[in-house]
């Protein structure tokens, strides 16, 4: 079996921070506090370069933002300047509110600029967050979320909507979901708990866990195992293969050697979980 290793990735990651240090031994940091109106229960649109976003409901009637921008230059002169001409702007719409980074023109090849959003919403509204380097969480709304980053984890939990998460690098993790889910990434684990509609996850190097699976569901991983359990009064039409690992059911009736396939109930819902190397488990929630 071909196994993933991210020893030498997260060298590498060493291997670049240092080197990062070495370049611009000064740092400087500022906090800053902005607050802007959200109209009705729109979409709140968060964008960073480099930095995590992490976003909770509250009993607040405004979207209160808290930006943390982190800069290392050449000089603490440099890093101060550059800091203060990192912007954090927002602005109200129609349809919702927007909250992004605007970086310095001249920065490239002279600093390292991260800008890290921490915002609490109105519990009504729906999320559009993105980053390119950094985690993204979301907790706690009444609405649609969709959270994207290239490298860093995915965490969503307690949403009334939909959820979508895309990663590149990173594992993502999605918990009470009233909604459908959408969980991707390349280099990271999948794990999607109580979700009430339509789910589908795909990885590349990584495992998956589906938990109180109630409705369709498709679980697709090349290196990893697929773990799906379901009520006890299930009805889903199932299948499943691998091609190195075992296939192991509480549900006999759709084994078929190492394949999955068959009904269980009335097979109202179709499941089907894929993987290349690993196994897959069915279980039935006790």
């Amino acid at each position: 079996m071909k196994k993933f290793s991210v020893g030498p990735f997260l060298v590498l990651v060493a291997f670049l921070s240092a080197g990062c240090f070495q370049r611009f031994p000064a740092k400087y940091t500022e906090t800053e506090h902005l607050s802007v109106p959200l109209a009705g229960e729109g979409t709140l649109h968060v964008t960073t370069q480099n930095g995590a976003i992490t976003v909770r409901s509250g009993d607040v009637r405004e979207v209160q933002v808290t930006a943390e921008k982190t800069v290392r230059s050449r000089t603490d002169e440099e890093a101060k300047q550059f800091c203060e001409d990192t912007k954090v702007e927002t602005k109200t719409e129609s349809s919702g509110a927007t909250v992004s980074v605007l970086l310095p023109e001249n920065y490239r090849g002279r600093a390292n600029i991260a800008v890290s959003i921490e915002a609490i919403v109105p519990r009504k509204c729906s999320l559009d967050l993105g980053t390119s380097n950094g985690r993204v969480e979301a907790r706690g709304v009444e609405g649609n979320v969709e959270m994207r980053s290239s490298n860093g984890r995915i965490v969503g939990e307690d949403i009334s909507g939909n959820a979508f998460a895309d990663t590149s690098n990173g594992a993502v993790r999605l918990e009470r979901v009233s909604g459908s889910v959408e969980a991707m990434t390349s280099n990271g684990r999948v794990a999607v708990r109580d979700a009430g509609g339509e789910i589908t996850c795909h990885t590349s190097n990584g495992s998956i866990l589906l938990y109180n699976v109630v409705a369709g569901a498709k679980a697709v991983t090349s290196n990893g195992s697929i773990e799906c359990t379901l009520p006890g009064d299930a009805s889903a039409t199932i299948s499943g293969s691998t091609s190195n690992g075992k296939v192991k059911s509480d549900f006999p009736q759709v084994i078929q050697g190492k394949r999955l396939s068959g009904k269980i109930g009335e097979g109202k819902s179709s499941i089907e979980l894929k993987t290349t190397n690993g196994s897959i488990f069915l279980k039935r929630i006790k």
